[in-house]
């Protein structure tokens, strides 16, 4: 039986890596007859939740993400690609990290493409393409498989439209078997609702009335006869001055009770 060359170990690998770059890129491929059904992919207008969201409500000058997501993988594949259609008067793309996309890795899918922004489908409304594929084997692996930031640069709502084949086959959004092999993939778009952002509310003054109690209304016996700091007075004035008016009132009831008195006679 004959052997490899050891200088020739290499090859398969590599011939493997080559083959999985040319699904990575996009070109142009077929779908066998009889193709099994049952991928799906999704836009999430909001990752932050478990749930697929098909819209959410974000204000101008706020950058946010959005997730596509591998919703269900009924035939296995090797990877994916997906091109997502934004209005660019209302939405601004935003680059992250070395790929200016974040990949999850999603079913242990590490040959990354860096995003490319560009007008696939020639309608004038510019697009954010991303692949991804495994070195080796398929997966069924759903969940989010990348993180795409984007900023409200007005006000309006713009749909995430996951390109189809038929829209654009060279960077068309599908799931791919090895080949490659664009595997039958219903796509699901999401839209953002940009909102001016409300102004900040400023508390009103109080009108009429008193805004709280004077301080010695509610105070303590304590509190009372201590004096206000920087007034100068001691607290034996303060008590002084309390004991005077005390006696004053009870001479004035005195005088009053004498001279009626002195009129009854």
């Amino acid at each position: 039986m004959a052997t490899w060359p050891a200088r020739w170990a290499w090859l398969p690998f590599t011939c493997v890596l080559i083959t999985l770059a040319v699904a990575r890129w996009p070109h142009g491929g077929s779908v066998p007859a009889g193709a099994r059904t049952g991928n799906e992919m999704a836009v999430d207008a909001d990752p932050s939740d478990p749930d697929i969201d098909a819209s959410a409500v974000r204000f101008v000058g706020d950058p946010f993400d959005v997730s596509t997501n591998i919703t269900a993988a009924g035939t296995p594949y090797m990877g994916y690609r997906m091109s997502i259609e934004f209005d660019d008067s209302i939405l601004s793309f935003v680059p992250v990290g070395s790929f200016y996309i974040v990949y999850t890795e999603l079913g242990l899918m590490r040959l990354n493409a860096p995003a490319l922004v560009q007008d696939c489908d020639g309608d004038t409304d510019p697009d954010v393409f991303g692949s991804s594929a495994r070195i080796s084997g398929t997966t069924t692996a759903t969940g989010q498989a990348n993180i795409v930031r984007f900023e409200c640069v007005g006000p309006g709502t713009s749909d995430l439209h996951l390109i189809t084949l038929d829209d654009c086959p060279t960077y068309g959004s599908t799931t791919a078997a090895p080949g490659p092999v664009w595997l039958p993939t219903a796509l699901v778009d999401a839209a953002i609702i940009c909102q001016e952002a409300p102004p900040t509310q400023t508390p009103l003054p109080g009108v009429g009335g008193i805004a709280e109690l004077p301080p010695l209304v509610a105070a303590t016996a304590e509190e009372a006869s201590t004096p206000p700091e920087g007034s100068g007075w001691s607290a034996g004035d303060v008590a002084a001055l309390g004991g005077g008016l005390t006696a004053a009132v009870f001479v004035a009831i005195l005088g009053a009770w004498y001279a009626r008195r002195q009129r009854l006679r």
